[in-house]
């Protein structure tokens, strides 16, 4: 399981928690940079998430079919990893960002901002970003990490029709961040036999909070059972 940008994986708690009742084995990494403060996370580099995440999969048990669950920024770095990775038999993509609201992406693109520069949700108070900060979940980030964030958005639109594992994609109608474009464009660029989309009216980007937490947990139960069930990426092809 891999958190999104400037989150934590405590985010997804509840959700692994389901699948290991289960009977599934949970593992979820924490990205380089994440998880401390704002300073780290400037510092921190696409390579460096990658290299949490391939150090996370080297521990699991290499007898075992991976499934990845990813949100946001997790669910491109999962499509990376599944690439280059033939463990991976599935992935279930959170929200993934492959095209972002304007606001956002036209603010931190402007050459007028320094990297260095801290932003923070127009909406978030002070006081939150510090509360935040205590548990390992930034909503202040620098400009200079969210355009390392904009450079994987851009590497993996242009990758995704390499990617040949079985996708649960799932949206948020509302989401502040991801554009319901995204759902459009995977639904484009991957046939249908290899992928899978829903779209939640009532959410916002993080769908991990939903309300009926069933709604979401349960779509992602069904397509990891079907497609271990399946047998149809085994480890060694």
């Amino acid at each position: 399981m891999i958190h999104g940008f400037a989150g934590r994986i405590a985010d997804l708690t509840d959700l692994g928690r389901w699948l290991n009742r289960d009977g599934y084995v949970v593992s979820g990494i924490r990205l380089a940079g994440h998880g401390t403060n704002v300073h780290d996370l400037h510092h921190s580099s696409v390579d460096d998430w990658m290299a949490s995440i391939r150090t996370g999969l080297d521990r699991t048990d290499h007898r075992l079919p991976v499934f990845t669950i990813g949100e946001s920024m997790g669910a491109l770095l999962a499509l990376r990893l599944a690439r280059e990775n033939k463990r991976i038999q599935g992935i279930v993509a959170l929200a993934p960002p492959f095209v972002v609201r304007h606001g956002r992406r036209n603010a931190v693109f402007s050459p007028l901002l320094p990297p260095a520069l801290r932003m923070r949700k127009q909406w978030v108070k002070p006081a939150m970003v510090a509360s935040h900060r205590q548990r390992g979940s930034l909503l202040e980030v620098t400009v200079g990490a969210y355009r390392r964030l904009q450079q994987l958005i851009r590497e993996e639109r242009a990758a995704l029709s390499h990617t040949h594992v079985p996708v649960l994609a799932m949206f948020a109608t509302h989401d502040y961040l991801t554009d319901p474009r995204s759902a459009n464009f995977i639904r484009r660029t991957l046939p249908p036999h290899r992928l899978q989309t829903i779209m939640f009216p009532d959410s916002v980007h993080h769908l991990i909070q939903i309300s009926d937490k069933q709604r979401l947990y349960q779509p992602i139960q069904a397509f990891i059972g079907k497609n271990v069930n399946a047998g149809l990426f085994s480890t060694n092809d």
